[in-house]
C-alpha cells in the first residue's frame, strides 16, 4: 500500500496541471460553441477570450521555456532597472518568472492571432466560427503535446510546475525589487492588458445588430476537388451537367432558415431593358444554418434549355421563397453566364 501511494504521488507530481487545465478549458469552450451555442453566452465569451488572448502565447512560452525560472541572488552588475535585467536574463537562456510569463502570454497571443487567421482562411475557405474554433483546437492540441514533450526532457527538479505560491511570490517580487519607474510601468502594462480584454469582451458580448449579414457565393470545383470562386463552366452541351456549389455564411447572429434557388434564364436586352423570355429551375434546396456557421450545397446543373449567353441566376431567401422568384424579392442574388449547345 505504501508503494502504491508513493507511485500515485509521483504520478501526480509529473502531471502538468497548467496543460491539463488548458485542455479542459478548450473542451468546455467546444461544448459551449457546438452543443450549447445559444446557452450560457457569458461563459462562452469568457472562455473564448481567455483561449484567444492568453492560451496561444502561454503555450509558445511553455515550449520555448519548459523549465522553472532561476531566481537571481543580486541585481545585474551591468544593467540597471528590472525590465532591462529581465531582458538580459531571457537573452541568456533563463526562463521567465511567472509574472513575466503571464504578461508575455497576452502579447504573444495577440501577435499569433493574425498568423492563425492567415492559416485558417486558405484551408477552410472562410473565417466562420466553426473554422476559427477548429483552428484554435488544432493550435492548442499541437502546443500542449509539444510543451508536454519538451517539459519531460527537462530534469524533474527543473521542470516548470504551476504553483500558486510561486506565482504570488513572483508578483510580489516584481513590485518590491524594482524602483518607482518599474512599478509604474508594470501597473500600466497590467491595466492595458485588462483594458484590452475588457474591450474585446464588450465587443463579443454586445454585438451590433446593424452589422448582421449573410454571405452568399457560388463556387466551382477544380481538378483537385477544391471549391473556388473561379473556373465556372462557360459552355456545356445539352444533356451534360456542371458541378457547382452554393455557399451561405450566416452572420445574422441567430439560427436562420435559408432557401437557395437557381434558375436558368434566356435574356432579351432591348432599349436598355432586360426581359426574361424563358426560364427553367435547375436547383432548389433548403437548410437551417446556426449562427456563425456555413452551409455549402453542392449540386449538379443539367440544363435542357439551349442557347447562347444564358443567365444562371441564384436566389437566396430567408425562409420559404414565393412562387415566382426574382431579384426584387430575394435576399441575395448571384449570376453566372453560360452557353448550352444542342446535343449531337
Amino acid at each position: 500500500m505504501r508503494n502504491a501511494l508513493q507511485e500515485i504521488r509521483r504520478i501526480h507530481i509529473t502531471i502538468p496541471v497548467d496543460l491539463v487545465g488548458i485542455v479542459v478549458l478548450v473542451a468546455l469552450f467546444d461544448g459551449l460553441v457546438f452543443r450549447l451555442s445559444t446557452v450560457f453566452p457569458l461563459a462562452r465569451a469568457a472562455a473564448g477570450i481567455v483561449i484567444a488572448l492568453f492560451v496561444p502565447g502561454y503555450l509558445l512560452l511553455a515550449i520555448i521555456f519548459p523549465s522553472q525560472s532561476t531566481k537571481p541572488d543580486q541585481d545585474d552588475p551591468v544593467l540597471s532597472g528590472r525590465a532591462q535585467f529581465a531582458l538580459r536574463r531571457l537573452a541568456q537562456g533563463d526562463a521567465p518568472s511567472w509574472t513575466e510569463r503571464f504578461l508575455l502570454s497576452f502579447g504573444l497571443s495577440l501577435a499569433l492571432l493574425p498568423v492563425l487567421a492567415l492559416v485558417v482562411a486558405p484551408i477552410s475557405g472562410s473565417l466562420s466560427q466553426s473554422a476559427v474554433v477548429t483552428g484554435l483546437n488544432a493550435v492548442v492540441l499541437f502546443g500542449v503535446v509539444t510543451a508536454f514533450v519538451r517539459r519531460n526532457l527537462v530534469p524533474r527538479d527543473e521542470r516548470l510546475r504551476l504553483s500558486f505560491g510561486a506565482w504570488i511570490a513572483s508578483v510580489r517580487e516584481s513590485f518590491e525589487r524594482g524602483g518607482v519607474t518599474d512599478r509604474v510601468l508594470t501597473i500600466l502594462f497590467v491595466l492595458s492588458v485588462v483594458g484590452a480584454v475588457a474591450t474585446i469582451g464588450f465587443v463579443v458580448l454586445s454585438p451590433d445588430n446593424s452589422e448582421a449579414y449573410t454571405g452568399f457565393a457560388v463556387l466551382s470545383e477544380n481538378g483537385d476537388g477544391e471549391l473556388l470562386a473561379s473556373g465556372y463552366p462557360e459552355e456545356i452541351q445539352q444533356g451534360d451537367d456542371a458541378e457547382l456549389a452554393a455557399r451561405v455564411e450566416n452572420h445574422e447572429g441567430s439560427e436562420t432558415d435559408y432557401t437557395a434557388v437557381a434558375v436558368l434564364q434566356r435574356i432579351d436586352v432591348s432599349d436598355d431593358s432586360v426581359t426574361v423570355t424563358d426560364s427553367e429551375q435547375v436547383f432548389r434546396e433548403r437548410s437551417t444554418v446556426p449562427a456563425g456557421e456555413t452551409w455549402t450545397a453542392t449540386h449538379t446543373v443539367e440544363p435542357t434549355m439551349v442557347g447562347e449567353n444564358l443567365r444562371l441566376r441564384y436566389y437566396l431567401y430567408e425562409g420559404e421563397p414565393p412562387q415566382n422568384v426574382n431579384a426584387d424579392t430575394a435576399y441575395r442574388t448571384v449570376s453566372l453566364w453560360m452557353s448550352v449547345s444542342p446535343s449531337e
